[in-house]
This record gives structure tokens, sequence and C-alpha cells, in this order.
């Protein structure tokens, strides 16, 4: 029975019952020469795997992100991370990530403070003997020119 079913369907392919109409073939055809967006993360290790084999190219898997580490699925079904020995990135408190940016920049006050790390960090006068303060909010501790 599946031998004759199975004829049956391989012979309405040859005669091209079973084929694609034109119409849709045309369709199809000129969306092939529209440019398809390459996606370059995917929130986990599975769809980050199945996207970089689809497109070609690696996806980064996000939920691996963390502040000294980023990990990519690469489309031969490999993974690829990036490891450093402290922190590269600051998390946004839209959960993505920047780079780190120690570049001091004037604050207005007198202070000056980095662009992008980890902690609150204040460098300048910050009271009657600091120098610096650093703190996840509120201040924790603070360096002055007495501790020197």
């Amino acid at each position: 029975m599946f031998r004759k079913i199975s004829t049956l369907v391989v012979g309405a392919l040859m005669c091209g019952v079973l084929s694609t109409p034109a119409h849709a073939t045309d369709a199809t055809s000129s969306n092939a020469s529209s440019p398809v967006a390459i996606v370059d993360s995917r929130p986990d290790r599975v769809s980050a795997a199945q996207t970089a084999r689809a497109q070609g190219s690696r996806v980064e898997i996000l939920s691996e992100h963390t502040a000294s580490m980023r990990t990519w699925a690469n489309p031969d079904g490999t993974i690829t991370s990036q490891v450093f020995s402290g922190p590269n990135w600051v998390v946004q408190s839209d959960g993505s990530w920047a780079d780190l940016d120690t570049t001091l920049v004037a604050s207005g006050d007198g202070t000056f403070v980095p662009v992008q790390t980890p902690m609150h960090v204040v460098v300048g006068d910050v009271g009657a003997t600091s120098v610096a303060s650093t703190s996840p909010t509120p201040p924790v501790s603070a360096v002055g020119s007495d501790e020197w």
C-alpha cells in the first residue's frame, strides 16, 4: 500500500501536479533579492544556535553574557566564549550591556566621575579630607589625604 502511494506522489511531482503555482514562485524569487537582516544576538543558547546555523554567522547568547564574558553560537554548532580577568561591560538599567569606560569627566561641582563603571566613583574634593569615594549608593568608602 505504502509503495503504491509513494509511486503515485513521485509520479504526480514529475508531472507537475503538486508543483508550486507560477505566481507563488515569482513572489518568492522577488523576495530572495531583498536584503535579509542579520541577527547579532538571541536570548538563549538554543535559539542562538538555530539562528547561527540558518544565517551562517555567529550569534551572541545573551543569557550567558556577564561583566567579564561574552559567548556566541557558531554556524558549525560550536560555542565560542571571550573571557576577561575583570569586568569589561556594565549592565544598564534596561538589562542591556555597555562597554566599561573609566574616562573621567567633570561633573560640574568640582569633582570627576567615570563615564561607565559598575560602581559609583567620585574623584576630587568630596569632603574635608577625601579626594575620592566609591559606592554602590550610598557612599561606603572614601580615600583621604590623611590615609596616604
